[in-house]
């Protein structure tokens, strides 16, 4: 057990002491001493087997039980987690809304679900104008312990994806070292501690696919993209797909390839609409128009008319 697993157990252990009623001091009279305890939670030392099995019997559960139960509880805070988070960047004000009634920083276990939830709350300060982007990335930064984080050999899925986020911002200005570590991670996802390691595959390649858009390295765009969509068929997957078919829009679009521009956007808008998710269309649909001056509707509209009329 390392340290940051043994503090995510103790605060789990904390979380149920406070739902059962019992005080701090009267949890741990008789197995160690308060300071002790605090020293667990806040991860300066691993919290020893004896200790785990004593304070079990005080909250009336056998070990194993709390252990498992951890780990379940692990698995749907992330999931809870995740959903906020999509939710933040798709900019679904109904969905955070509901979410910010239930969630408590305080009260979130997992340090990658706190680590996720956090920059959640930097994105929306962000997008408020209450932090400037040179507080952002410095705060992720700090978060990831960046640069030292480049020489890790071993990540989890919420530092990946805050390292990934760097590429975003214009105030970062080493954003090729982060492209070469997320491209080792497309090649080998293994590196990833992550139950969802498919899905962090393809948001490192989502987040390649714009660094490279962002360089003009348009057929590199094109060619992350197909990548991607290949695999995301194969899985059955709609994750990120309105994404690659827009990358593709845009690089077709300045490629002046307009048949394969024309039809990245059609193929966008079909999975913007089986996903149905309104915050999401309406996102994705403003872009586009600001992007290449059309009425996205209507461009359907021209597009399937005249497919039909061409392929009868």
């Amino acid at each position: 057990m390392d340290k940051l697993y043994s503090k995510d157990l103790s605060l789990f252990f904390d979380t149920l002491r406070f739902e059962r009623g019992v005080s701090q001091e009267d949890f741990v009279f008789d197995v160690v001493s308060i300071r002790q305890y605090r020293r667990y939670l806040k991860g300066e030392c691993k919290i020893p087997e004896s200790v785990i099995s004593q304070l079990s019997k005080k909250l009336g559960f056998k070990p194993e039980h709390i252990i498992f139960d951890f780990e379940s509880a692990r698995i749907e805070e992330s999931k809870k987690i995740t959903a906020y988070y999509n939710a933040v960047i798709n900019n679904d004000d109904d969905k955070i809304n509901e979410f910010e009634d239930s969630l408590d920083l305080n009260k979130i276990f997992d340090r990658n679900n706190r680590m996720l939830y956090q920059y959640a709350q930097y994105i929306l300060m962000y997008r408020k104008k209450k932090m400037h982007e040179v507080d952002l990335v410095s705060r992720i930064k700090a978060m990831i312990n960046y640069p030292d984080v480049l020489f890790m050999t071993r990540y989890s899925s919420a530092e990946v994806i805050l390292m990934s986020n760097l590429l975003s911002y214009k105030s970062f200005h080493e954003k090729d070292k982060i492209a070469e570590k997320i491209e080792s991670f497309v090649k080998d996802t293994s590196h990833i501690i992550s139950g969802y390691n498919e899905r962090i595959k393809y948001l490192c390649l989502q987040r390649l696919s714009d660094y490279h858009g962002m360089q003009e390295h348009y057929p590199e765009v094109i060619s992350l993209c197909n990548l991607a969509i290949d695999g995301l068929i194969q899985l059955k997957s709609y994750y990120l797909m309105d994404f690659f078919y827009y990358h593709k829009a845009l690089a077709y679009f300045y490629l002046d390839d307009f048949d394969n521009h024309k039809e990245s956007l059609y193929r966008c808008y079909c999975i913007l609409h089986a996903e149905h998710i309104k915050a999401k269309i309406d996102k994705f649909s403003k872009r586009i128009e600001n992007d290449f001056h059309i009425n996205f509707n209507q461009f359907i509209l021209d597009y399937t008319k005249e497919y039909i009329e061409k392929n009868g």
